[in-house]
């Protein structure tokens, strides 16, 4: 295991601490929505790891959606889930079913923006290489035809292709 992979694994991990502490040593009552709220966040930690060993497994980092690294998307979605976290640590009026839809809202929302990126990112590669295997056949088509036909003109080759 890779010494910057630890490191990652360690940052989650005090995160996941310091989430715990501050939110149950907080003298409010851990009502239902507390309790969803909290379930949340720490799904949304666990998918960091999750996120981080799938990106950062493989050599290539290009999986953007509109400018964004998906690593860059699931580090907005933890921050979001732990703001969510604590808007229902201190709101303790707030009724269950509104933790019911926030939080799976944003997980959706989350896991759809990370998929399209990963869904863009292929979709961009397979473009790339349809359009590198196009170039290198007329550039063949050319220079055949350049020695088959003794043309040396490069006029003449764009004017036939």
């Amino acid at each position: 295991m890779k010494k910057n992979s630890v490191k990652g694994y360690a940052l989650i991990g005090i995160i996941f601490i310091l989430i715990s502490v501050v939110s149950l040593a907080i003298p409010t009552s851990k009502n239902a929505a507390f309790w969803i709220a909290y379930i949340f966040t720490v799904v949304a930690l666990a998918a960091q790891i999750v996120l981080w060993k799938r990106t950062f497994g493989h050599k290539e980092l290009k999986s953007k959606f509109l400018g964004f690294p998906i690593v860059h998307i699931g580090i907005v979605y933890l921050i979001v889930q732990i703001a969510v976290l604590f808007v229902f640590v201190f709101a303790e009026k707030l009724p269950a079913w509104s933790a019911l839809v926030i939080c799976p809202a944003i997980t959706a929302m989350a896991a759809i923006f990370m998929i399209a990126a990963d869904v863009g990112r292929c979709l961009f590669f397979q473009a790339i290489r349809d359009t590198l295997f196009r170039l290198r056949y007329r550039f063949f088509l050319r220079r055949e035809l350049s020695l088959k036909h003794g043309w040396s003109g490069e006029f003449r080759l764009l004017y036939v292709l």
